[in-house]
């Protein structure tokens, strides 16, 4: 066995991971790859060990390497868009005490609870989409449907108008694309200049003239905290990173979820006869293949990971797709089965960081899938796909289709 045989990041395991992913957690759980410079951990138990002890693989430090634009040593003109972005205060790059002031802003408002209200206009937008899909000459379901439904729901959460859903969808995607190889620089140094500047005219907007939305909240929450408020570009990095979360884990999940339908025609069928599934199919789908591949972490000072020496200052990639698929965990790891009844996955992280916009994703999900379940007898494969090639994310940026109505 090779290098390459454990290299996750080689274009072929970037479109798709999960044989090498095997191959770690059989041979090497705990990992270096020279040509990344990162420790990956692959095993479940041990996934969890690295997530769960946040004072000694730090976020901050982990992270801080993605928001300063140096996630791949390949690539370091990669991280120009987003260096802008090393030196804020922003959640998911964020140690306590600061990230436990920082989650506390945003936590209410995109608790499971204050999302459910969401449900009927979800449910509107998934049957005009699925009308859309059905009517289209040529059905793509991550352009016709994965890709809006969450770019208009994350716009009408943060308060923005219609007309600037292009624009936002334009930014992520740029932004994103830095985690996918992409080198177009100069349109993804513009879209990152261009989300500064709205979302710090929404912020100062908002201070004088707070309306119902996730930005007045935020600006709202900041004010009243009893030590050190955000600054403006604080808050701007919050409205970013909701922005790309919002949206591009949805996208990616439902394109996911497609994939595995797919692979298993037979659990499809199970969806149909009992559309009330779907929750459980979320679970299994983000189990199965999520959204997002791994995060970094980095200890502050020497340890050990599953016996394995880790140096401090080493970056360390907890592998969450690797750990969902471990055999000792989850039997049959290999297979889409959604009434496995997986909600012990760790596809939305674990412990501190576990992802703020989870609940949203998921009502997301479940009731597009709902909404295919009653509307599309079957729902196939033309061939074309396009994956997403990322280190981080995993999904598609195409998926054409086949649909039959129901």
């Amino acid at each position: 066995m090779t290098d390459l045989d454990l290299d996750p990041f080689t274009p072929d395991a970037l479109r798709d991971p999960h044989p090498v992913f095997a191959r770690l957690r059989a041979d090497a759980p705990v990992h270096y790859v020279e040509s990344f410079d990162v420790w990956t951990v692959a095993r479940h138990p041990d996934v969890i060990a690295v997530l769960r002890d946040a004072k000694t693989f730090s976020s901050a430090l982990g992270m801080g390497e993605l928001m300063a634009g140096r996630l791949d040593p390949r690539h370091p003109d990669l991280g120009r868009p987003v260096e802008m972005m090393g030196d804020l205060r922003i959640v998911i790059a964020a140690d306590p005490p600061d990230h436990t002031k920082l989650r506390r802003l945003v936590s209410g408002p995109f608790a499971a609870r204050e999302m459910a209200h969401l449900e009927p206009r979800i449910r509107g937008l998934c049957n005009d989409l699925v009308d859309d899909l059905l009517a289209s000459d040529a059905p793509d379901l991550v352009t016709q449907v994965a890709i809006p439904l969450p770019v208009i729901v994350i716009a009408e959460v943060l308060g923005i108008p219609a007309d600037r859903r292009t624009d936002f969808k334009r930014w992520s995607d740029d932004m994103v694309g830095g985690l996918s190889g992409e080198l177009d620089l100069m349109s993804r140094q513009q879209s990152a200049f261009e989300m500064f500047e709205f979302f710090s005219q929404a912020v100062i907007e908002r201070q004088t003239n707070p309306g119902d939305d996730i930005i007045s909240a935020l600006v709202s929450r900041s004010n009243n905290l009893e030590d050190e408020q955000l600054t403006v570009p604080e808050l701007v990095a919050f409205c970013i990173l909701l922005l790309i979360a919002g949206n591009e884990t949805t996208t990616n999940l439902v394109a996911n979820a497609a994939h595995a339908f797919f692979a298993h025609p037979d659990q499809w069928d199970l969806l149909r006869k009992d559309p009330s599934l779907a929750s459980a199919a979320v679970d299994e789908a983000l189990r199965y293949d999520g959204p997002v591949k791994a995060l970094l972490r980095m200890p502050d000072h020497d340890t050990k990971i599953a016996g394995t020496k880790i140096p401090a200052g080493a970056r360390v990639m907890p592998l969450f797709s690797s750990a969902n698929r471990d055999e000792a965990t989850f039997p049959n790891a290999d297979v889409f089965a959604i009434n496995r009844g997986s909600d012990d996955h760790i596809a939305f992280g674990y412990g501190i960081h576990h992802c703020l916009g989870a609940p949203l994703a998921r009502l997301e999900t479940r009731i597009l899938l709902e909404t295919l379940a009653r509307r599309v007898e079957r729902i196939e494969p033309r061939g074309g796909s396009t994956p997403v090639a990322s280190p981080i994310l995993r999904g598609w940026q195409s998926v054409p289709v086949t649909v039959t109505p129901a």
